[in-house]
């Protein structure tokens, strides 16, 4: 508005001068003024460009904010999977890990009872098959005990190793749940990097977008200045316009003066003003219609 106000002022005050002054260049004043106007209608026309190029960029980084904003949701909705597919693997390891403890205790509980037997044949010695059947009371009560020993020596042993084959299957289970439990973790601090990047990003976006419609805003308050001086312009351009056209007027009437005063009426011939401003649409004197054949005389009163 200030620069406005200069260019204005800087037309205006020669004009001021010039009125002042006995002989008034009008020529130069309607130049000066017209290419003003010409200088600000130049600079509208840029400033209407830049407009229109700043909402191509308006348009594309709302584009890319927009986009930024469906990339940052789908990280999201794709962090609360791998969070969920997470605490899953957490719960199988957990109830792994429970698992090969009851196994182990199972194992223990068996060493256990080999330790014991083992004890008591140490104590009292280990007795041969000839003994076992022996010192029972009955031949069924020989048969029975020595079926029932054979029965349990099996059953423990195929307790034992199916523990131990347990603890294997579940030991490569957990490791194989751990290993898929890190490459999530990983994966998750990857999405959690990348969607800062992106969110970082998008901020970085939404301040050129800001930067932009601030631009633009400033731009439209611009051109509404230069429209506006130009109005003034042309307010100052009609102006001298009329005090040409005044100036004209009063020398033509100043000439019709000097041509009286000088006794030359003959001389004003083409030069004395119309009595009143208009068209005139019927001449002096006698006048012939065409239509009617007819012939009238026109004294100049209407």
């Amino acid at each position: 508005m200030f620069r406005q106000f200069i260019i204005i002022l800087s037309i205006v005050l020669p004009s001021l001068c010039w009125a002042q002054e006995d002989s008034r260049d009008f020529n130069q004043e309607l130049k000066a003024q017209s290419n003003a106007i010409q200088s600000l209608r130049n600079e509208i026309e840029a400033t209407k460009k830049r407009i229109q190029s700043e909402g191509k960029k308006e348009k594309s980084s709302v584009r890319r904010v927009s986009n930024l904003s469906e990339e940052i949701s789908l990280l999201q909705r794709l962090l609360k999977e791998i969070e969920k597919e997470e605490k899953l693997l957490v719960a199988d390891i957990s109830r792994t890990s429970n698992q090969i403890e009851k196994s182990e205790s199972e194992l223990d509980s068996i060493q256990v009872r080999y330790a014991r037997r083992l004890v008591k044949i140490y104590k009292k010695g280990k007795l041969s098959n000839l003994e076992k059947i022996f010192s029972s009371t009955s031949w069924r009560q020989a048969v029975y005990r020595t079926k029932y020993l054979k029965i349990i020596s099996e059953i423990d042993q195929k307790t034992y190793e199916t523990i131990r084959s347990l603890l294997i299957e579940i030991g490569r289970q957990k490791l194989n749940l751990e290993s898929a439990l890190r490459k999530k973790r990983r994966l998750k601090r990857e999405r959690e990097k990348t969607l800062s990047q992106v969110r970082n990003k998008k901020r970085k976006e939404q301040r050129e977008l800001t930067k932009i419609r601030r631009s633009q805003k400033d731009l439209k308050t611009y051109l509404t200045e230069k429209q506006a001086g130009i109005k003034q312009l042309e307010d100052i351009l009609k102006k001298i316009r009329d005090d040409i056209a005044r100036a004209e007027r009063e020398e033509r009437i100043r000439k019709q003066q000097m041509a009286l005063k000088s006794k030359e009426f003959p001389k004003l011939k083409g030069q004395l003003a119309w009595p009143a401003e208009g068209r005139v649409i019927t001449k002096f004197g006698r006048q012939w219609n065409p239509k009617l054949k007819t012939t009238t005389e026109n004294p100049g009163i209407d």
